[in-house]
């Protein structure tokens, strides 16, 4: 199922990672962190109460992280309210728990600029806090039954969409 889920949403997750986690000075960074912080708010309001697997809640690090980037926090304007079934919950935890793994790569860039686990990048620092979840996530992955792979991958998609529209939004340029 991983394997699949990859291919199938391929595109899109480069169209997400070619205008996300692109920072190379601070400016740049706090409208990663507040796009940030209006993705993951969005979803996990909508995934809170899941049986199946906990999503790791990064909402308080990232109001944390703006506070310290001298970032005004406004309403998540664009929440995920749609009720998803097991495998559409599935599809997307792939996009969230899948985002841990890049993390390292941002907290790395976030460092280089003088963020951290304590100062401006606890929400990536937490990201990178727990190497198991992904292995264990995969497991998940692994048991969804096969005829419902095309939900999993249909849900995965429009959480890439999702995304991919609130980091382009210009309400997270930081004025």
């Amino acid at each position: 199922m991983r394997s699949l889920l990859r291919a199938e949403t391929k595109d899109i997750h480069s169209q997400l990672d070619s205008i996300t986690g692109i920072f190379s000075n601070t400016e740049q960074y706090r409208h990663f962190a507040t796009a940030t912080y209006r993705f993951r708010l969005s979803l996990e309001f909508a995934l809170d109460s899941l049986d199946i697997w906990r999503p790791q809640k990064l909402g308080p690090y990232l109001c944390d992280d703006l506070d310290d980037l001298g970032v005004t926090r406004r309403p998540c304007p664009r929440s995920y309210s749609i009720r998803l079934n097991t495998a559409e919950q599935v599809g997307a935890l792939y996009v969230l728990e899948g985002s841990s793994l890049g993390a390292q790569l941002l907290l790395r860039r976030a460092i280089a600029l003088g963020f951290d686990a304590q100062f401006g990048a606890r929400h990536l620092a937490q990201q990178v806090s727990e190497p198991r979840r992904w292995p264990h996530f995969v497991a998940l992955l692994d048991s969804l039954p096969e005829h419902l792979h095309h939900q999993a991958i249909a849900s995965a998609k429009r959480v890439f969409e999702h995304a991919f529209d609130i980091y382009r939004d210009p309400a997270n340029d930081i004025h």
